[in-house]
């Protein structure tokens, strides 16, 4: 049965934009951009960026909260400040019942443009998976997943470059072994804590939960995209996949057409051995489990 709501959920560098970018092609299914609503593992979303704004039962706090959405600078917020009148955001806000779950509906169908099956994309709401089935009962999850290693290589990458440095990666690299372990570590943690996750969620939402792997898209899309045709009930054309532009954090294929499969293995000439050894002592059983040993 196809389902109402898609959201895209997964470790950070682990392929959720290219999964968001298929499911957005379709004429059926509208993905929209981070919203980071709920938040992450340790810090708050935007949801709680918003509250301050105080009751909502309140027109006038509505408004306050608006201006505070219009004021966002990330993923989503960016596209509804040129996308969207605040008057009229504020009117159709106005109309719902103003709570959290409600919010979250409005954003994704506004950036529908008129698709039957909305979603959104947040790596980190795989920490909110319960919440988001709950809010949304016929929703369905897609968990993308990638090699620890890899996702470490292309992450450590993306933070090496100053437009991506927050300021505390700045401040770390200054001290360059102290910033590789602050990302190796970052990376072990967060992708140990999705690989339980996925076996907590397939258990409970056998239905509504499916994982899929980056390298197994990549390497294989013909076969994985009808698996997810299967799953949302919507067809998926492979041929989709060769006119999607590339995010590698790799200079030389960012921005580039078509599939590059050079990034299932190319974390394997940009790993050190010693880095390799963190990963298989720290996570070989699940390394294993996953189809990476």
């Amino acid at each position: 049965m196809k389902p109402d709501y898609v959201f895209v959920v997964g470790s950070f560098r682990s392929g959720t934009t290219l999964v968001r970018k298929i499911l957005d092609s379709s004429e059926e299914i509208s993905i929209c951009p981070e919203t980071q609503f709920l938040g992450y593992f340790i810090s708050s979303g935007y949801r709680e960026r918003i509250a301050e704004a105080g009751d909502l039962s309140s027109d006038v706090n509505v408004s306050k909260a608006v201006e505070y959405m219009y004021s966002f600078k990330e993923g989503y917020w960016r596209w509804l400040q040129k996308n969207i009148d605040k008057a009229y955001f504020t009117e159709r806000l106005l109309e719902t019942d103003r709570s959290d779950r409600a919010i979250l509906d409005l954003l994704m169908h506004l950036y529908a443009r008129g698709k039957p099956i909305v979603g959104e994309k947040t790596p980190a709401h795989l920490y909110y998976v319960p919440t988001l089935l709950d809010w949304f009962p016929n929703a369905k999850v897609i968990h993308t997943f990638r090699d620890p290693r890899a996702i470490f290589v292309s992450e450590l990458k993306k933070k090496e470059q100053p437009k991506f440095a927050e300021a505390r990666h700045r401040w770390l690299q200054r001290f360059r072994p102290l910033f590789v372990f602050y990302v190796l570590l970052q990376v072990t943690l967060t992708w140990l804590r999705a690989s339980r996750l996925h076996k907590q969620y397939q258990r409970l939402y056998p239905d509504r939960y499916r994982l899929i792997k980056f390298e197994d898209l990549l390497t294989n899309p013909e076969h994985h995209l009808r698996i997810l045709s299967d799953f949302l009930g919507v067809e998926l054309p492979s041929q989709v996949l060769e006119s999607m532009t590339s995010t590698s954090s790799f200079a030389e294929k960012r921005g580039k057409p078509g599939i590059d499969t050079e990034a299932v293995r190319r974390w394997q000439r940009h790993i050190t051995p010693w880095m390799n050894r963190w990963f298989l002592f720290w996570c070989r059983k699940q390394l294993g489990e996953f189809g990476y040993a």
